[in-house]
């Protein structure tokens, strides 16, 4: 079997994996893929493509120079820019959690905004909740919900 050949292999090995153990933890094919809210995340599948590429690679070469010359089959250079797009990737990762949950804990807005957001909008402040949404009578039965956030 040539190079490229076990390489394609074992990409597809290690992406069949990932699907399995993401799917025995969530419960759902995509879940090696998706955030703890089973969302769809982008840095997830670009860690994962990035990671499979690269090991599937690097392993590929380690076995094919295994049979050989078994001390130095590991001696293998990696680009930096390699290196350098497997960290941005997981850069990414990890720092999408931390803008979300810095979005979260954001301050209440003041109530003179509230206000100029329900003038734009064409509604009272009075009629604002605290988690940002508008309802307002129209009628006696009809409610309108507006999301000023």
């Amino acid at each position: 079997m040539t190079a490229y050949v076990s390489w394609i292999v074992v990409m597809t090995e290690m992406a069949g994996f990932t699907l399995l153990v993401g799917h025995g933890v969530t419960g759902i094919w995509k879940g090696a893929f998706v955030d703890e809210r089973l969302r769809m995340s982008l840095s997830r599948p670009q860690l994962f493509l990035w990671t499979i590429l690269i090991v599937s690679a690097f392993a590929t070469i380690a076995g094919t120079r295994m049979n050989g010359d078994a001390v130095s089959a590991l001696d293998i250079g990696v680009p930096e820019s390699i290196w350098a797009l497997l960290g941005i990737s997981a850069t990414s990762l990890i720092g999408s959690p931390l803008i979300k949950n810095t979005q979260k804990d954001a301050p209440e807005p003041s109530r003179d905004k509230v206000s100029r957001l329900a003038a734009a909008q064409g509604a009272s402040a009075a009629t604002i909740t605290v988690a940002g949404t508008s309802s307002r009578t129209r009628t006696s039965t009809r409610r309108t919900s507006r999301t000023f956030l």
